[in-house]
């Protein structure tokens, strides 16, 4: 066995040797694509480099990786990966994994790559899980912190949009299951949901559970202990599940909140009170909602992009003299920043692209009458 330095490169292997069944049957390489670290993605640049005949393979091998670990919301207990591996392997036949990327791997060498590449995933997880969220799934996961004394934009893999304040933090997984889309906040974050009724959309928040399928709201905890969930539009459930950061089935909502109430737990208090919001507080807690909510009647869309600039702490780029004729009428409620985009954008023949706290806009424009 090949003895890892303290980087956890690995000092006595030929990888040159190596082929596709090879790689992905290598714990190594399985970690370096899964949860890269500086060291793995330095080691495999300059072995690419020494190497560049085995490019191909490396990245059919890389695909094949990540194939295996975004096909399901996969359970990662050691005792369960075995159990999983013939379902992964049903499911890269249905999906036409191996005849599109031309993986003929033998059945063995499916059942040791998703072994390893399983293994690999739950291992990382089980040293890095949180302890207020049970996202069960060995796909990639992405923390995102707001450092800043203003609200950051997050943009989530199904379209959903979040603001995160100072100070808070939000994981969630970089592809959401196909059953639930699930994310896990620390601190205070207003939430624009996609909707989507086949696939529910569900907060880990200390010891609440938010499930929503489409809307708008606030989750907020505060330095007192408590967790205030505080909805704008739509309906969300609260849970208070019987195992701290796991929703299950048996799980019955606390409180069904609908537009304009408000729920305060506090752990130290069995009630859990339900009031209008923000017309009424309980005790010193209120809450507020940022002003993402529009009505235009023929305004000019530069003054439109200016609004969601300071809504959304974005920055959008567009030429203003191609657009300076354009106008909008619209009304825009809970809906999540991307689809806000689309609407405007479409009906203006424009196009956008949306990366991290800026858009860019292009497009002909609009001419005059």
């Amino acid at each position: 066995m090949p003895i890892p330095d303290q980087t956890g490169i690995p000092l006595a292997k030929n990888y040159s040797t190596f082929e596709l069944n090879d790689f992905v049957q290598d714990r190594f390489f399985c970690n370096g694509v899964i949860n890269p670290t500086v060291e793995s993605s330095q080691f495999w640049a300059q072995w690419l480099h020494e190497h560049p005949d085995k490019k191909p393979v490396i990245e059919q091998a890389r695909q094949l990786v990540l194939a295996i670990n975004s096909m399901d919301h996969v359970p990662i207990a050691g005792a369960e990966v075995q159990a999983q591996i013939q379902t992964i392997l049903a499911k890269a036949d249905a999906a036409g994994y191996r005849r599109r990327y031309g993986w003929l791997l033998p059945t063995a060498g499916w059942v040791a790559a998703a072994a390893v590449c399983l293994a690999a995933g739950a291992g990382w997880w089980l040293l890095n899980r949180p302890t207020t969220v049970s996202i069960a799934t060995v796909a990639p996961v992405i923390v995102q912190r707001n450092t800043t004394d203003k609200p950051r934009l997050i943009n989530l893999p199904d379209g959903s949009t979040l603001l995160l304040s100072t100070n808070s933090s939000v994981r969630y997984a970089r592809s959401f299951a196909r059953h639930e889309r699930s994310v896990s906040l620390t601190g205070t974050a207003f939430f624009e949901v996609k909707k989507n009724p086949a696939q529910p959309f569900v907060v880990y928040a200390d010891k609440l559970v938010a499930r929503v399928l489409g809307t708008s709201f606030t989750i907020r905890q505060d330095a007192g202990h408590r967790t205030i969930v505080a909805v704008r539009t739509g309906r969300v459930q609260v849970y208070r599940p019987a195992r701290k950061g796991s929703l299950t089935a048996t799980d019955q909502p606390t409180a069904v909140l609908v537009p304009n109430q408000q729920l305060v737990y506090a752990p130290a208090s069995a009630n859990v009170p339900v009031v209008n919001a923000p017309a009424q507080s309980i005790g010193s807690v209120t809450t507020s909602f940022p002003e993402t909510q529009f009505t235009f009647r023929n305004t000019p869309v530069t003054t439109v992009f200016h609004r969601l600039e300071t809504a959304y702490t974005l920055r959008i780029n567009f030429d203003r003299v191609a657009l300076r004729q354009c106008t909008i009428t619209a009304v825009m409620t809970d809906e999540p920043l991307g689809t806000k985009l689309d609407l405007i954008c479409k009906s203006l023949g424009l196009t956008y692209v949306l990366t991290g706290d800026t858009a860019t806009v292009t497009g002909a424009g609009c001419q005059a009458n």
